[in-house]
């Protein structure tokens, strides 16, 4: 009988799941309306934390995990952040538009 040995434990898992997380935290920000300039802000030092977590993890031979980081962290996050915010600006501005104009319709009391 033959038993499999276990696979190792990855020692970089920890900034793995660190720069994913940084990454996440960044795009859920965008997504709360009238903290855009505080998000930005925020979001743009947690990517390029995410960045940096990046590039140690393409030195520390992890080049798969690394580059698709690198990718998300420059390319794509900026992208969905950018979206994010006008969306959530939008709906934001439908919604008191709408109540804003209901309220102004109203039949004043004498």
């Amino acid at each position: 009988m033959t038993t499999l040995p276990l696979p190792l434990p990855n020692p970089n898992k920890g900034l793995i799941q660190a720069g994913w997380i940084c990454i996440a935290i960044a795009v859920g920000l965008c997504v709360i309306p009238l903290l855009n300039i505080m998000a930005a802000m925020f979001g743009g030092l947690l990517l390029l934390a995410s960045s940096v977590i990046s590039i140690i993890l393409l030195t520390k031979e992890e080049t798969c995990v690394g580059l698709a980081m690198l990718l998300v962290s420059i390319i794509g996050a900026p992208i969905v952040m950018v979206v994010l915010f006008l969306l959530s600006n939008l709906i934001f501005a439908a919604i008191v538009g709408s109540t804003v104009e209901g309220l102004s319709t109203m039949p004043k009391l004498r």
